[in-house]
């Protein structure tokens, strides 16, 4: 059965782990018509991150469940609101990402990390020093959290790779940033 919210959408990439699986999707122009620089048009372009499955490892972006059969919005606010006093819940975090294209992401078993349309970094899953997050009392990350120890607006991320255990940028200036072990290591070109 097709979710009605994604009828005009088209997918646009496919993350899987042992747990859940993910699908980045896009507003498709059957008309391909010109897209004006309207904000109401701009938002109907926008990219969007859709999870589903087990969230163990709060790895799905949605707090407060513990699966989800169907793949659901990663900043589906409206969602989230009902739970919110139960979870101490930032939706401010996720209202940073909601009317952004997300233009890439990576998934593993324990975390995503993705990009939006102007370069910046989000994180969120289990912080064990792969997020980019410093080490704090916060093991989990349960929504999109912003890198903001990592200047990835002026590095301009061109790929992004994941494992477990770290995540990769490489920039388009041809240096690798390696986060893990609540550092971020930038790996230097010989």
């Amino acid at each position: 059965k097709t979710i009605k919210e994604t009828e005009n959408d088209r997918c646009v990439d496919i993350g899987v782990t042992r747990d859940c699986s993910y699908f980045l999707t896009e507003k498709y122009d059957e008309n391909k018509q010109e897209k004006k620089r309207t904000q109401t048009n701009l938002q109907c372009f926008r990219g969007a991150l859709w999870s589903c499955g087990l969230n163990n490892y709060h790895q799905l972006g949605h707090p407060g469940v513990s699966k989800l059969l169907v793949p659901t919005k990663v900043d589906d606010i409206d969602r989230l609101k009902p739970i919110r006093k139960f979870f101490s819940l930032n939706l401010d975090s996720i209202c940073q990402v909601k009317d952004r294209k997300i233009t890439q992401f990576v998934c593993s078993r324990f975390h995503v990390a993705l990009i939006v349309d102007d370069n910046q970094l989000y994180t969120f899953g289990i912080n064990a020093g792969q997020l980019g997050h410093p080490k704090s009392s916060e093991s989990v990350i349960s929504q999109p959290l912003l890198v903001t120890k990592f200047n990835s607006q002026s590095e301009q991320i061109e790929k992004l790779v994941s494992s477990d255990y770290a995540i990769v940028c490489y920039t388009k200036a041809g240096h690798i940033y390696v986060f893990n072990d609540y550092k971020i290591r930038k790996i230097v070109k010989q």
